[in-house]
């Protein structure tokens, strides 16, 4: 399950964040659309976080979960 979800972060991070940091050329152009583009890239980093971390809460999980126990 953690490496989908960070598969998944991939895919954000490819296309909202990469997209707009070269459509900005990493944001140092501003195109017209460039409030859009922030707003995608600001959403991307936020979603990536929280993929991120649910990634590392099953992993934690994962970890310390007693050997033989069934999962709840």
């Amino acid at each position: 399950g953690a490496a989908l979800l960070i598969l998944a972060s991939l895919g954000v991070f490819f296309y909202w964040i990469f997209l707009a940091n070269q459509a900005t050329a990493n944001w140092t152009t501003a195109p017209p659309d460039w409030e859009k583009l922030r707003r995608d890239w600001e959403y991307g980093h936020a979603g990536n976080a929280l993929l991120i971390a649910a990634a590392l809460f099953g992993t934690t999980m994962a970890a310390t979960r007693k050997p033989g126990r069934a999962p709840s």
